[in-house]
């Protein structure tokens, strides 16, 4: 399972709580990757999913095929045999 801890409303900086620091230190103890993140202003939105695809691509390897985004979904597209199937689509909704 690939993980990303995300800082979400990072353009309200006179209410934040967590400090961007802190917000690093628990993802390098956990030893997942960190993005800050505002849906207002669409900072490190795409970023955050397209970092995601990255860690799930190297942990599949060869059998993907391409990654993009349609409508309101990442589309991984995979080649790889199943043991009941043959080619799988994988898509995660954004």
């Amino acid at each position: 399972m690939e993980k990303l801890l995300i800082g979400n409303k990072c353009d309200w900086e006179a209410r934040r709580v967590v400090s961007k620091e802190k917000g690093e230190a628990l993802a390098r103890s956990q030893e997942v990757p960190f993005l800050e993140t505002s849906a207002k202003t669409n900072y490190n939105i795409d970023e955050a999913f397209e970092k995601l695809a990255r860690h799930i691509l190297r942990k599949v390897g060869s059998s993907v095929h391409d990654v993009l985004f349609l409508d309101e979904y990442l589309v991984i597209v995979m080649y790889k045999k199943l043991p009941t199937s043959g080619d799988t689509l994988l898509t995660l909704p954004l």
